[in-house]
């Protein structure tokens, strides 16, 4: 489900449940949807042979090539696979 329409139907209950506790509706038609599960995404990571190949393109440029070391001491050990 996409989430602006997750975000509609969290208005749509919302508005109706208000309804039925002032006695305007008699019930809530959206009790019985049931709400979709965010999907979970593996995360990126970047192999040893990757992160190598990286530098190795980065040699030419003194910015670039000063840049890769920092960002990698920003990844998690996790992040850096090999």
């Amino acid at each position: 489900m996409k989430w602006t329409r997750a975000r509609k139907l969290a208005s749509i209950r919302h508005f109706l449940k208000f309804l039925k506790e002032n006695d305007v509706l008699a019930g809530n038609p959206t009790e019985t949807i049931t709400r979709a599960l965010k999907e979970e995404k593996d995360p990126a990571v970047l192999f040893k042979n990757e992160y190598k190949a990286l530098l190795f393109e980065a040699q030419g440029n003194s910015r670039d090539y000063a840049i890769l070391p920092t960002f990698k001491g920003c990844l998690q050990p996790i992040d850096i696979l090999g």
